[in-house]
């Protein structure tokens, strides 16, 4: 989870200091089967999967400072 939201924080951070900051960011889109197997892999890791789409949630907050969410 740590790693997720770091990266996510980093990508989202150098998006807002080069002025391209999204509109719109999808964290989990096209996640049926899950993510990051064999650790959020779906269905047999519904808490984990959970843990990780919201590790990416906090990380788009964390990066965007203080604009505006996408």
């Amino acid at each position: 989870m740590q790693a997720v939201f770091e990266y996510t924080r980093d990508t989202i951070a150098a998006f807002r200091e080069a002025g391209v900051l999204p509109d719109m960011v999808q964290p989990g889109n096209e996640v049926s089967n899950g993510m990051l197997w064999p650790y959020g892999r779906l269905p047999g890791n519904w808490d984990n999967f959970v843990d990780l789409v919201k590790a990416g949630i906090n990380g788009v907050d964390a990066g965007r400072g203080n604009q505006q969410r996408p």
